[in-house]
């Protein structure tokens, strides 16, 4: 699959992105002066602040931007850029603080798009450990999903059940039995994004085989 650039219209996405890259992560802010000379600074920390809905870059000298122009950001994660309008953003010696951005672009390592259930959309699955605690039982909720994987949101309380790599077995997708036909492995873990309640982080999921077209057609419909 060739990789391409997306657009990442939704908040969650970007920060998202953002918060799986990790605080160290690197990258640039660059804002063009008035001589079109591109002015950068590399990023040195990410801090994302999800209750107030702002994220700081950390540079290792004073930014001399005009707070008058758009400045733009690129993350060394995806690739991903966005830009950023004057009062959008906020410059105090080595740090500037903006707004959760609205819009960026990045690689796009999907093979198909995803479905983002609406926040008030209650989707809950269950499923269980497939190796080791396999009488456990986790609940959780969808947060996205597609026929190849699916986003959920999970308590907090799971986090020692749920880690990179480990696998799980269905057993109830949004009130459809699944008798344990369908396995997922987990792929990534964001950990609280926006638009996952305080006390629940998200994890990314990748079926093992490709979600049925009726499973996946009674989570459009419950999700109306």
């Amino acid at each position: 699959m060739d990789n391409t650039f997306r657009l990442v219209e939704k908040r969650q996405d970007i920060t998202a992105i953002i918060n799986e890259a990790g605080p160290q992560v690197g990258g640039d802010l660059w804002q063009v002066a008035e001589n079109s000379q591109r002015i950068v600074y590399p990023i040195t920390n990410i801090v994302v602040d999800f209750q107030n809905e702002r994220i700081t870059f950390q540079v290792s000298e004073n930014l001399l931007f005009n707070p008058l122009g758009p400045i733009f950001v690129r993350i060394n994660f995806k690739s991903l850029v966005f830009k950023l309008l004057p009062g959008d953003y906020k410059i105090s010696q080595k740090k500037l603080t903006s707004k959760f951005p609205k819009e960026g672009r990045a690689l796009d390592y999907r093979c198909e798009n995803r479905f983002i259930i609406r926040p008030k959309i209650y989707l809950p699955i269950l499923m269980r450990p497939t190796i080791g605690h396999t009488m456990a039982r986790i609940e959780a909720t969808i947060v996205d999903i597609s026929t190849k994987g699916i986003g959920l949101a999970i308590n907090d309380r799971y986090k020692y059940l749920v880690f990179k790599e480990s696998v799980f077995t269905f057993l109830n997708i949004a009130g459809l039995e699944i008798n344990e036909t369908l396995q997922g492995r987990v792929m990534n873990l964001p950990g609280r994004v926006w638009g996952v309640k305080m006390g629940e982080f998200k994890a990314g999921i990748k079926f093992e085989e490709t979600l049925t077209a009726e499973t996946y057609q009674h989570i459009l419909l419950k999700s109306k």
